[in-house]
């Protein structure tokens, strides 16, 4: 009787109804940090799963960057005058007074010009091994005059060509290369030249061999030639002339005609003597 009477004493007084209210808080805020700590636990187990190289799944890690394959070539040059041209792709540009400066390393050469022959109608650009001359970049697919007192071997190191360049073509003659004309024939560079473009006959190419010219002329009688059939040296500068201007881009697919050419004395008056290149 009296601790009912205590109870209703104390409900009275607001007691019972303030205890209840604090252990309602009490749950409440007992659910709401264990909730929040579940929560936490997930998101650094998710977190660690992601760093961890131990987590399941596939591990994505960077692959290395590839490395151009690169190639060196020799360059043989005799005393005297060479045409010459870029076998590789460099992976820097190379100037003038870089290859004057490798020709003078490798053979130990005195007197070293480089000449750039940008045509009959233009002025050539030479850089000397004293300094002199104007220095100038070089380009895949044009042709060069190396002039040295000393024989030798120039090494260069690049990327291989595997691309043809562009080649701009002037009435007359041009000093350019055929980097991509791999075993190919003068005589299968000409029917190429020919066939890329409207080229008037005769067409015709030459270099020089240290004593004298070796030409080859495409005729206008269909599959006929004159001069010498001579292989294509990726690593020299070929003058070429045309009667008219055009673009030229090798894409050789064989190296010889359906048809065997047939060859004949080349006449001197037909091409003309190339250049002077005793710059």
């Amino acid at each position: 009787m009296r601790r009912i009477q205590r109870s209703a004493y104390l409900n009275e007084q607001g007691v019972i109804p303030l205890l209840v209210l604090v252990s309602v808080v009490g749950v409440l805020l007992f659910l709401a940090i264990s909730t929040t700590f579940s929560f936490q636990n997930n998101l650094f187990a998710q977190l660690y799963k992601k760093s961890t190289p131990f987590a399941s799944g596939p591990v994505i890690t960077p692959s290395p960057t590839a490395r151009p394959v690169l190639v060196t070539v020799n360059i043989p040059l005799q005393a005297g005058t060479n045409q010459f041209a870029l076998p590789v792709l460099p992976v820097v540009t190379l100037d003038a007074r870089a290859i004057v400066n490798g020709v003078v390393s490798s053979t130990h050469a005195t007197d070293v010009t480089l000449t750039k022959w940008a045509g009959q109608a233009s002025q050539p650009l030479s850089y000397k091994s004293n300094g002199q001359g104007t220095d100038f970049d070089l380009e895949v697919g044009a042709g060069y005059l190396i002039k040295t007192n000393v024989a030798g071997v120039l090494t260069l190191t690049g990327r291989a060509i595997t691309q043809a360049p562009a080649l701009h073509l002037v009435a007359g003659w041009n000093l350019v290369a055929f980097p991509t004309a791999v075993a190919q024939t003068s005589q299968a560079v000409l029917d190429n030249i020919f066939s890329s473009h409207n080229f008037s006959l005769p067409i015709g190419i030459a270099y020089w061999n240290g004593s004298t010219w070796v030409a080859t002329a495409k005729l206008t009688t269909p599959n006929s030639f004159a001069g010498a059939n001579f292989t294509i040296d990726t690593r020299k500068g070929y003058f070429v002339k045309v009667a008219n201007a055009g673009i030229y881009t090798a894409s050789f697919t064989t190296n010889n005609s359906a048809q065997a050419p047939v060859f004949s004395q080349l006449d001197q008056s037909l091409l003309g003597t190339p250049p002077s290149i005793n710059q």
